[in-house]
């Protein structure tokens, strides 16, 4: 058993969706240390979260057989980092080329989990609807 887990998380290092979910991240941990006091400890740390929260999402459906559960909670997920960050940008917390960068980074991570999930239909798995 141990070692079929450890196989599982050798393959989702090598998941394209998994790398651009890590790299964002590490970016936004350090982007966020230069955040002003009252927004890096509310602000900084939801968006932390639900980073983490996505990359174990792609975890849990790189190793499900109905991965379509996991797929529909990686891109709402991603519409809340989504929703923060343009909050971080309004609020004047990240620069606008910050915010694109970031944003270009959660589009890759959007169309990838949306290919994901359309493997999943084609394969026969039900999908299940998303909401936000």
């Amino acid at each position: 058993m141990y070692l079929k887990g450890v196989a599982l998380l050798i393959r989702i290092f090598d998941l394209s969706v998994y790398k651009e979910s890590y790299t964002l991240l590490v970016e936004l941990i350090q982007a966020t240390k230069n955040f002003p006091k009252e927004y890096r400890y509310s602000l900084g740390e939801k968006i932390h979260d639900n980073l983490m929260e996505l990359i174990l999402d792609i975890y849990r459906a790189n190793s499900a057989s109905d991965k379509s559960e996991y797929i529909n909670s990686i891109l709402i997920r991603t519409k809340r980092i989504e929703l923060f960050l343009r909050m971080f940008c309004d609020l004047k917390i990240i620069p606008l080329e910050r915010y694109s960068h970031f944003i270009e980074k959660t589009s890759s991570i959007s169309r990838q989990s949306q290919g994901w999930l359309q493997a999943c239909r084609k394969s026969g798995a039900e999908p299940i609807a998303t909401t936000v």
